[in-house]
């Protein structure tokens, strides 16, 4: 077994190459609606942007997902990481113009979409399976680290144009990928069953994985529509821009602190992972709820119900779709990822149409009752009686 000081650091590479592939739709929920478009910027263009991102994640994964082993965890991270860069470059260089902005959506998409199951193979090969459902857990904190690391970069070079965060992502993402494949011992760890963490195979109860399929499409609206709207729907209701981002920070925060502490309790009770995912749920849509009210303090509590419990289920997801794959890891994750994707595509676009009604009110209650919809039902199959 590898040192556990090693396996901290290819933990921590592992997130950083995660990052660099979500950063672009970060950036584009914070600083987006400020690009300089011909003709001044439709009000669908983020949402629609943001959609690309996510249906390009769900294509490459539909696509390529299979033939990640085959490939290499490692050559596959390594070079949707550096697309991702290239896609970071082409809006920093051309964002205004939307054909380009929506061409490097669906690019950096393509790379988050690849390089999360091949940084989950890398540390199935390294993590002990008594560690590694926190461990996926934490790992998921890529995203919320990618939009705190985005509304702080914004604010900081607020004062040098919208070019300068995509720019500088874009550096910081190709040195990502020198370190990743620095601290990899070669070859690649192999990749054992994500089973081996979770206790006997035959103790599956709960909700089959054709309900947590629907479960996250539902509930992934709501993860969707923060990445692109939770900046801009913050400044609608009342907040000053430098505010919204400092509010945004403080709610990443607590939505990574939510994956830890889940992780950490289903990691020592892994019964209890079906009831800690539907109170997460509920409780993250009544956040969205709490934004569709569109005061300042109601949408200041929202932002952080909804980043703490509405998209902190993401890795208990992951490991409870794993404990009913049978001994097929990679299926169940697919299940569960492709509706989380095709979920978080819908999201923005539902903002996007809603926006223009009463600005982002009407999208916020939609999106928080669907998740609301998608915690009645996994809490009303825990609660159904089950033939044997």
């Amino acid at each position: 077994m590898r040192r556990a000081s090693g396996v901290a650091v290819i933990v921590v590479a592992a997130i950083a190459v995660d990052i660099s592939t979500v950063i672009l739709v970060a950036l584009l929920g914070v600083v987006g609606h400020e690009l300089p478009t011909p003709g001044g910027q439709p009000t669908w263009l983020v949402g629609v942007a943001v959609a690309a991102y996510f249906l390009g994640g769900s294509l490459a994964a539909a696509v390529l997902g299979r033939r990640l082993e085959a490939i290499g965890p490692r050559r596959v991270a390594s070079a949707a990481t550096t697309g991702s860069a290239v896609a970071l470059l082409a809006v920093a260089l051309g964002g205004q113009w939307p054909p380009v902005l929506l061409l490097a959506s669906v690019a950096s998409g393509a790379a988050f979409g690849l390089t999360l199951p091949s940084t989950n193979a890398v540390l199935d090969g390294v993590v002990a399976p008594r560690r590694l459902v926190v461990v996926l857990c934490v790992k998921q904190a890529a995203i919320p680290i990618g939009l705190m690391t985005s509304a702080y970069v914004s604010t900081a070079v607020s004062g040098v144009g919208w070019r300068a965060p995509f720019a500088i992502a874009a550096a910081v993402s190709l040195a990502t990928v020198v370190g990743f494949r620095a601290v990899l011992p070669a070859p690649p760890p192999a990749s054992r069953p994500l089973t081996s963490g979770y206790g006997p195979s035959a103790e599956r109860p709960g909700p089959g994985l054709a309900v947590l399929g629907w479960v996250t499409l539902l509930a992934s609206l709501l993860p969707g529509a923060l990445t692109g709207y939770a900046f801009a729907g913050l400044v609608a209701a009342g907040f000053a821009n430098q505010d919204a981002a400092h509010l945004l920070i403080a709610a990443n925060v607590l939505g990574i602190a939510s994956r830890i502490v889940s992780g950490l309790l289903v990691q020592a009770r892994p019964e209890l992972t079906d009831l800690v995912l539907a109170g997460m749920i509920l409780t993250g849509g009544g956040g969205a709820l709490l934004l569709a009210i569109g005061q300042a303090t109601a949408s200041a509590v929202g932002i952080l119900v909804a980043f703490t419990f509405g998209w902190g289920w993401s890795g208990l997801m992951f490991a409870g779709a794993i404990r009913r794959g049978l001994g097929r890891p990679a299926l169940a994750g697919a299940v569960v990822q492709s509706g989380g994707m095709l979920g978080s595509a819908a999201g923005p676009l539902v903002m996007a149409v809603t926006s223009g009604v009463s600005e982002p009110r009407l999208g916020w209650l939609l999106v928080g009752g669907l998740a609301v919809a998608a915690g009645g039902t996994l809490s009303w199959s825990l609660l159904a009686p089950r033939g044997r």
